[in-house]
């Protein structure tokens, strides 16, 4: 986890937050991104892990959701979360029929 961890610290802006959410799930407020900004982090965080020498010689992958805080549907960082959970089951629903069609 503190290779990740150093990853994701590393990939950061000083002004966004990264933080350890769970046992094994980090989050990143990622201020005045917008979902693009967002997927180019998650881009830039994947190459990061994939060529990291203690992460990639175990093959270490991850799988991400991202929310972007919509004032007319959400009140709470709960809801910010939930939306970024849901995207991350769709992404892997996704993956899951890509990899059983090809």
């Amino acid at each position: 986890m503190k290779a990740v961890g150093s990853v994701f610290h590393v990939e950061n802006r000083a002004m966004n937050v990264v933080a350890r959410y769970g046992g094994d799930e980090f989050i990143s407020v990622l201020s005045e991104a917008g979902i693009e900004g967002a997927r180019h982090f998650v881009a830039r965080v994947q190459d990061a892990i994939a060529t990291n020498e203690t992460l990639a010689k175990f093959g270490i992958s991850f799988s991400v959701g991202c929310a972007e805080f919509d004032a007319s549907t959400m009140s709470s960082a709960s809801d910010v979360f939930r939306a970024a959970d849901t995207d991350m089951c769709e992404v892997k629903a996704a993956r899951h029929t890509e990899t059983k069609s090809g």
